[in-house]
């Protein structure tokens, strides 16, 4: 199920691209900011997607979704001082879910037309 973002009240989504500052300090401040960061994320509702990786020069991304521009402000201010200790730079893709110039919208039933 994928619901409509804008009819539950969302207006944005937001794709966080962050590098890391500890991913090559010592294995247990690693394993330390790691768990830091995941409770973070854990404890935010409208996080719907963490993940680390590589690539472009990034590190992670976090995909979230927000009520308004002011609530995703709000966001990236309340992330950046619970984890500017593990991140060293961080930029938003940011997509007005309303918008009508959608070119594919997501849907998971494109899965079942792949041969």
């Amino acid at each position: 199920m994928i619901p409509k973002w804008g009819k539950i009240g969302f207006e944005l989504v937001a794709f966080a691209f962050v590098i890391c500052r500890v991913k090559y300090g010592k294995p247990e401040k690693r394993e330390a900011a790691l768990q830091k960061t995941k409770k973070w994320f854990y404890k935010q509702p409208n996080i719907t997607l963490a993940w680390s990786g590589q690539g472009m020069g990034w590190d992670g991304v976090c995909v979230s979704f927000h009520r308004s521009y002011f609530d995703y402000a709000d966001f990236i201010r309340n992330h950046g001082s619970a984890l500017s200790d593990y991140i060293d730079k961080n930029q938003s893709l940011i997509v007005d879910v309303n918008l009508s110039a959608v070119l594919k919208p997501l849907n998971f039933k494109y899965f079942a037309e792949e041969k």
